[in-house]
C-alpha cells in the first residue's frame, strides 16, 4: 500500500513540474502602448519583435526568458506605416510599408534564425498615393502553410463600384514567383470580402458574401481563385438560399485539396442565430461536395446561453478558432462576446467591424485594416470604448463542435466561464494550444481580484478535464492570454502585464 501511494505521489509532481512559467524581465522600454508580435522559436530560442517610438528591434530570449540580445532593424527608414512578421523554418522574413512624398513602398527583408539581416531589403512593389487618402497600410501578406510562399496583395478603391486588385507571389527566398492584377466589382455596402488564403502551391483564395436586401432573393457566397498556373481570376458563385449568414470563416485543408467555409446564420434578416452553415468546396475543380444547415437544440441553447435568452442563446457569439484535423473532420470553437453599452448602435448584423476587417465598397479608400480578425472578436484593439462613459467587457462561455470528413455533427460541448473588466478586454478571452492529442483551453480567472490563469483539457470524445492552475505565477504579473501564440507542442509564449510595462512569459507543458 505504501509503494502505491509512493508511485501516486510520484505521478502528481511529475505532472505538477510539468508545467512551468519563466518570465522575461520587465524593461522599461517596452511601455504597454509597444507594438509587438511572437515570431516563433529558432534554435532553442525565442525571437519577438518590437516597436516603440519608431524604434524597430527583435527581441533574443533563450529557454529561461533571458534575453540574449536586441537586433535593431536599423534598415528600416522613418514613416513605417505598417509591419508583418513571418517565422521560416530557419529565418523570418519581415513585410514593411513606408511612405516616402506621395510614394508608398512594399519592402521585404530576410533575417536568419539569429534575427541578423541577410542581404539587402528587397522592394516588392510601389503605389502612387491619392491626395484623398496618403498614408496608412495598403498592402497586406498571407503566408502558406509550409511557410515558402507569401502572397502580397492591395486593393484599390478610386470612386468606383469595383476593385483594382493586384498580387505578388513570392517564394522564401524573396523571389517573385508571379504577379497579377485584375479588376473585381463590388457594387453594395452589404457585401464583404475576406478569409484570404494561400495554399502551398501558391494558389489564392478569399471569398465574398454578398447580402440581399430583398427577401425573395438568395444570399450568394462566392469562393474566388487565382490558381497558380492562371492568370485570370475565377469565381464560383455558392447559392445559400435564404439563410442570412454571420461572418463566414474559411480554411485550407492541404491534404484533400478543399477549404471549409462555415459561419453562423439565421433564418430572418437581423433575425437571432439558428444554427451553422457548412460548406465543403474543391476549390481546384470549382466544386460544392457537401452543403448543410445545422439548426441549433433546445438542448444545445440552454447549456450556451448565459444570461440570453433560449431565442437568443447564440446571439453574442462569434466564431473564433477552426481546426482541420489529419482525418479531414474538423472542430470549431464560438464564444460569447458583448459590452453592457448595448446602445452604441451596432449588432452583430450592422457592425462594420464583424466581418473580419475585410474589403468593401469605399469611397476613394485604401483598406488598410487587416484582412484578418486578430482582435478577439472584431473590433481593432478590443471591442473598443465608445465615448467616454465606462464600458464593461464580457467574455463568456466557450461552445465547440466537432464535425467528421463529411460535415456529420459528432459531437458538441459547452465550456462555461464568465470574465468581465471595465474599459479594457485585455485579460478576457481565451487560447488554445494544440498537442495533437488533446486541446489545453487556457483563460483567466478572478480569485480575491486576481488572475489566475485556468487550464481546462478537451479530449478527442469532447470531455473537459480541469487541471490544477499553472504554478509560479508571480503576483504583479497579468497574462494577456488571447494574445499567446504557441511556438512548440506543448508551449506557448504569452504577453504579460507588469505596472506599466508589457513583458512576456514562456509557459510550458
Amino acid at each position: 500500500m505504501k509503494q502505491i501511494w509512493v508511485i501516486i505521489c510520484l505521478v502528481m509532481c511529475g505532472q505538477l513540474s510539468a508545467q512551468r512559467i519563466f518570465y522575461a524581465r520587465s524593461d522599461r522600454s517596452d511601455p504597454k502602448s509597444m507594438n509587438y508580435e511572437v515570431i516563433g522559436k529558432f534554435n532553442r530560442q525565442y525571437l519577438i519583435y518590437k516597436e516603440a517610438k519608431n524604434v524597430h528591434k527583435i527581441s533574443v530570449y533563450d529557454a529561461s526568458m533571458e534575453l540574449q540580445d536586441d537586433v535593431l532593424l536599423d534598415f528600416m527608414p522613418d514613416r513605417v506605416s505598417a509591419v508583418e512578421c513571418f517565422g521560416l523554418y530557419n529565418g523570418v522574413v519581415i513585410i514593411y510599408q513606408y511612405q516616402k512624398r506621395n510614394i508608398s513602398y512594399c519592402m521585404a527583408a530576410r533575417l536568419d534564425a539569429a534575427a541578423k539581416l541577410t542581404g539587402e531589403p528587397f522592394m516588392v512593389d510601389t503605389t502612387a498615393l491619392s491626395l484623398v487618402n496618403n498614408e496608412g497600410k495598403i498592402y497586406s501578406c498571407v503566408m502558406s502553410d509550409d511557410r515558402r510562399k507569401i502572397m502580397v496583395f492591395k486593393m484599390k478603391n478610386d470612386y468606383r463600384d469595383e476593385l483594382d486588385v493586384k498580387t505578388i507571389l513570392i517564394n522564401d527566398s524573396l523571389r517573385i514567383l508571379k504577379k497579377s492584377a485584375f479588376v473585381y466589382p463590388v457594387k453594395s455596402n452589404q457585401e464583404s470580402i475576406n478569409n484570404f488564403s494561400i495554399d502551398n502551391e501558391g494558389n489564392f483564395l478569399f471569398t465574398h458574401v454578398q447580402r440581399s436586401m430583398q427577401r425573395e432573393q438568395p444570399n450568394l457566397l462566392q469562393v474566388c481563385t487565382l490558381l497558380s498556373g492562371s492568370d485570370s481570376l475565377q469565381k464560383n458563385v455558392i447559392s445559400i438560399g435564404k439563410a442570412n449568414p454571420d461572418e463566414v470563416k474559411m480554411k485550407l485543408d492541404q491534404v484533400n485539396a478543399r477549404c471549409v467555409l462555415t459561419s453562423f446564420y439565421s433564418n430572418s434578416r437581423r433575425g437571432n442565430i439558428d444554427g451553422l452553415l457548412y460548406i465543403d468546396f474543391d476549390y481546384l475543380h470549382a466544386s460544392v461536395r457537401a452543403q448543410k444547415l445545422f439548426e441549433f437544440s433546445e438542448e444545445l441553447k440552454n447549456l450556451a446561453k448565459g444570461e440570453n435568452t433560449l431565442q437568443g442563446a447564440f446571439n453574442d457569439y462569434y466564431l473564433q478558432d477552426f481546426y482541420i484535423r489529419k482525418d479531414g473532420g474538423f472542430i470549431l470553437f464560438a464564444e460569447s462576446n458583448y459590452t453592457n453599452n448595448r446602445g452604441n448602435g451596432f449588432s452583430r448584423w450592422d457592425n462594420p467591424y464583424n466581418w473580419g476587417g475585410g474589403w468593401g465598397r469605399g469611397s476613394g479608400m485604401y483598406w488598410g485594416m487587416s484582412p484578418f480578425n486578430n482582435f478577439g472578436w472584431g473590433m481593432p484593439g478590443g471591442m473598443g470604448n465608445f465615448g467616454s462613459m465606462t464600458t464593461r467587457y464580457f467574455s463568456d462561455n466557450i461552445t465547440i463542435f466537432s464535425f467528421n470528413k463529411e460535415g456529420e455533427l459528432i459531437w458538441n460541448n459547452v465550456l462555461p466561464k464568465m470574465q468581465f473588466d471595465d474599459n479594457t478586454d485585455d485579460l478576457l478571452s481565451y487560447r488554445l494550444l494544440n498537442n495533437g492529442k488533446e486541446i489545453l483551453v487556457l483563460y483567466n480567472e478572478w480569485t480575491r481580484r486576481s488572475p489566475t490563469l485556468a487550464v481546462q483539457v478537451l479530449t478527442a470524445e469532447g470531455k473537459f478535464n480541469r487541471q490544477q492552475p499553472l504554478r509560479n505565477m508571480d503576483k504583479g504579473y497579468e497574462f494577456l492570454i488571447r494574445k499567446a501564440k504557441q511556438v512548440g507542442l506543448r508551449e506557448l509564449i504569452v504577453p504579460v502585464s507588469y505596472r506599466n510595462n508589457i513583458s512576456f512569459a514562456r509557459v510550458s507543458f
